[in-house]
């Protein structure tokens, strides 16, 4: 009897129109394919018609059906198929009257509706895969249900996360309904896409640092986002189009001028990146509050043209043929970036007045650095090391630089939230650790890397990485200074 009965798909298949827009045809070779990936749609459709946007729509259907708020019996039986029938019926009337109206006069209904969520959810159902369900493809059939379900029950118009990372919100966040907004702290800052259907970024909180800043854009800047699926394939793109990101701010206060230093940094960070760009003063950690107040104000417009790679793509390495590993990093190229690296460390000393330490080992075919010391402002000697990495891109490596903080006791978790609180407020330095297994302490150093080529790096740069790095890691010495342990010999280090 079951197989005869009237359901929502059963009348879904009469509304052709309707059904190509919320149950499109599947994509597959095989027979076997495509019938499992329509299956996995249906069951997903299922799932956001229980627990999502649908659910308050079904709920007054059924309400305006039984005429009363009151609780009936007979739920099963030839008077509930009949009532299920009429609830179906009711909702494919709703759909597609929404529907009708945007296929003639467009899209008319402001904020949100169950039909956008579902055909959203249609259009996207690869992407929701991928982000949400990756393993869906290896699940049986009858337990989508229970995957799907998992993740969209006790939805929230607003979510918020912090302290640790809820799954469920996050794959939430990345489908069409519920949560709209997700106000989180730099625990989503990375590891997390959350582009799927958010195309807004709030930074409430500005870090100084343009590539933080950048992170946690990128969480919504991503192949595949909203935006893109909107836009691809466009002539044209208005700046309303585009991802918006806000920078919130009072305009008569300190911070219009942390917002301007900000954007200036992310305008230089991206031609950085980009193409050969002389530095500018961008990196001083005073600010004349007094005379910038007064200042005119800037507009800092965003980069708009069109920007080139710094190492371009050169016609021999896209030819299967002609293209030869050996072509990436020759000899004379590793030659060459040697000789910059020694340049480079021969005008910290002359310019910074550092001081050599250690071997100043260098190797031909693995360049490790220079170990020294650096006086800074307050007349104290601070130990760092450069070298170049073995990391590559294209002919560029990385240089690296590492100053030395201390040993912490990072097993008591007070420990670890004071070098956390502290990292945040510098902008979030990358903080490596070797392991002292006797002590059961962590060496722990502050490390910066860029790329270094003799063509593009500059001495400017190096300088102001070397600075960075250097007074990062003595402010977190201090900070955490009644912590420090102090070894009563050297230890061999394991790297963790």
């Amino acid at each position: 009897a079951n197989l005869g009965a009237t359901t929502f798909i059963t009348l879904l298949r009469q509304h052709p129109e309707l059904e190509a827009a919320l149950l499109p045809a599947s994509e597959g070779v095989s027979f076997s394919d495509r019938f499992l990936e329509r299956e996995r749609r249906r069951e997903l459709l299922s799932a956001m018609c229980r627990l999502g946007a649908s659910y308050v729509d079904l709920y007054l259907l059924a309400i305006r059906a039984l005429g009363s708020f009151e609780l009936t019996s007979g739920g099963t039986g030839r008077g509930g198929e009949a009532r299920a029938e009429t609830l179906a019926q009711g909702f494919i009337d709703l759909l597609m009257k929404v529907h009708r109206s945007d296929q003639v006069e467009g899209p008319k209904l402001a904020g949100f509706h169950c039909y956008q969520e579902l055909t959203q959810a249609a259009s996207a159902f690869q992407d929701i895969i991928a982000t949400n369900f990756p393993d869906v493809r290896d699940r049986r059939i009858w337990e989508l249900r229970r995957t799907f379900g998992s993740l969209l029950q006790n939805q929230n118009p607003v979510a918020t996360s912090s302290g640790a990372k809820v799954k469920r919100l996050v794959g939430q966040f990345r489908m069409p309904g519920y949560p709209f907004v997700l106000v989180t702290t730099d625990i989503l800052q990375e590891g997390e896409d959350l582009h799927t259907f958010c195309a807004k970024i709030i930074h409430y909180g500005i870090t100084w640092t343009p590539s933080a800043v950048e992170q946690r854009t990128g969480r919504v800047d991503r192949i595949g986002s909203l935006t893109e699926r909107r836009l691809d394939q466009r002539a044209s793109v208005s700046p309303d189009e585009k991802i918006q990101v806000y920078y919130p701010h009072l305009r008569d206060t300190v911070e219009v001028l942390q917002v301007e230093r900000v954007l200036r940094r992310l305008n230089r960070f991206v031609s950085m990146i980009h193409s050969n760009v002389e530095l500018d003063q961008g990196y001083e950690r005073r600010i004349d509050t007094a005379a910038e107040m007064v200042a005119v104000r800037p507009d800092i417009a965003p980069i708009e043209h069109k920007l080139e790679s710094a190492f371009p793509i050169q016609a021999g390495w896209l030819d299967a043929e002609g293209g030869d590993a050996s072509d990436v990093v020759g000899l004379d190229q590793t030659e060459s970036l040697l000789k910059h690296f020694k340049k480079m460390w021969l005008h910290l000393e002359k310019n910074l007045g550092v001081v050599k330490t250690g071997s100043g080992r260098i190797v031909e075919s693995n360049p490790t650095g220079y170990e020294g010391l650096l006086r800074t402002e307050a007349g104290e000697s601070e130990e760092f090391e450069v070298e170049l990495a073995a990391e590559r891109a294209g002919t560029a490596t990385l240089y690296r630089v590492s100053a030395k903080v201390g040993v912490l006791d990072l097993n008591d978790l007070a420990i670890v939230e004071q070098l956390g609180e502290v990292q945040r407020q510098l902008g979030y330095p990358k903080i490596c650790m070797k392991e002292y297994e006797r002590l059961k302490a962590w060496e722990t150093s502050v490390t910066q890397e860029m790329l270094f080529h003799p063509a593009t790096t500059q001495r400017s740069e190096v300088e102001r990485l070397v600075v960075a790095t250097v007074n990062e890691a003595r402010e977190i010495r201090e900070t955490l200074s009644a912590v420090l342990i102090k070894p009563k010999r050297k230890k061999k280090g394991r790297a963790s």
